[in-house]
């Protein structure tokens, strides 16, 4: 039998590579958490934020809506010249505008969170198409699936958001 008795160190020095390998591995795995959890973070504030926003454009729109209303119903009583029904229609045509941007951006964030999740799986109602499914092309790209799920009244997403508000007509 034969055994080294004195390696210089060698065994040790060893010992400590491996372990700063294994820090360093570490060390990325956690950089690489942290950086997929900033990022779905940024992602769900980014949706939140788009919420609040399209909510107020809604609100413009309506009002800018009701506004070329009564401009025109004023310039057909000769009240007003068409210059204000124009107005209103620019100003209408602009806040629609910024509602389907905020609506785009609204998809892109989303497509952005799913791919940054990374699902298996991604449930929608039997409502939608695999085609018009937000997500879908990503998931499936990975190798998961699209499920289309039953619908039962008064259980989709939106009924069951409407319930927890406290807005439901059920």
């Amino acid at each position: 039998m034969s055994e080294t008795i004195y390696d210089g160190g060698l065994r040790h020095a060893t010992v400590l590579q491996y372990r700063a390998q294994y820090d360093e591995t570490v060390a990325n795995y956690r950089e690489t958490v942290l950086t997929a959890f900033q990022q779905v973070e940024d992602d769900l504030a980014a949706l939140r934020i788009l919420s609040i926003e399209i909510q107020q454009q809604d609100t413009a729109v309506t009002s800018a809506e009701r506004n070329l209303k009564i401009a025109t119903d004023r310039y057909k009583l000769g009240i007003d010249p068409y210059l204000n029904v124009i107005t209103a229609q620019t100003t209408l045509f602009a806040n629609q505008q910024t509602a389907v941007t905020l609506r785009v951006n609204q998809i892109v964030d989303s497509v952005q969170l799913i791919e940054a999740l990374e699902p298996d799986v991604l449930v929608k109602g039997a409502d939608y198409t695999v085609a018009t499914v937000v997500g879908a092309d990503s998931v499936l790209r990975r190798g998961g699936k699209v499920i289309l799920a039953e619908l039962l009244t008064g259980h989709s997403t939106t009924e069951t958001v409407k319930r927890v508000a406290g807005t439901s007509s059920a």
